[in-house]
């Protein structure tokens, strides 16, 4: 099974008053300081743009979801900087990934020529993988991320280059994969 995990974030309309303002609150793992100044998309019939300038209350709900109106520029890799970015995919080693699953992984990565970083995940991933890894008598498991910056924000980046090679690996591990492949730790 191949599990996707993805966070989008927004908001969610919970009280609009008598004067039209709408009062949100957020949808996803992020502080409200990054709503500060950012446009806003309703989706719906009519749509449009908003600039929130205030926000949360979080006593009242109405069912209307709000996205974040982003462009994406493509920016050269000199433009990212240094960090991560640009590195390959990264690689969950911890208590919940199957070693298994890691050194498959890890070993297609070197004989395809695929960088890789690999990353500490001690307890858990904060991904689907940690429900998945204990799932009826437990699944063997692994996390390819993809490396990024400003995360659980709207303005989050990653290298497409990354993506790329984060799909490759996927792919070639896959196939690797047969009715003989033994998941047991021995």
């Amino acid at each position: 099974m191949l599990a996707g995990h993805i966070d989008e974030i927004g908001v969610i309309v919970t009280y609009i008053d008598d004067e039209g303002f709408a009062y949100i609150a957020p949808i996803g793992g992020w502080g409200p300081q990054v709503l500060v100044a950012q446009r806003i998309r309703f989706i719906g019939r009519n749509g449009g743009a908003v600039i929130c300038a205030s926000c949360v209350n979080p006593q009242m709900a109405i069912v209307v979801d709000v996205t974040f109106a982003t462009d994406y520029p493509e920016m050269e890799k000199k433009e990212l900087g240094e960090a991560k970015l640009g590195g390959g995919p990264a690689l969950n080693r911890g208590s919940i990934i199957s070693p298994v699953v890691f050194n498959l992984l890890r070993s297609t990565a070197e004989k395809n020529s695929i960088p890789y970083t690999v990353e500490a995940a001690a307890r858990h991933t904060s991904t689907d993988a940690d429900a998945i890894h204990i799932a009826r008598e437990g699944i063997a498991t692994a996390v390819v991320g993809v490396p990024n910056r400003y995360m659980h924000s709207p303005n989050e980046m990653v290298s497409l280059d990354d993506l790329d090679k984060s799909a490759e690996l996927i792919a070639e591990t896959c196939r690797l994969v047969d009715t003989q492949t033994d998941f047991t730790a021995r």
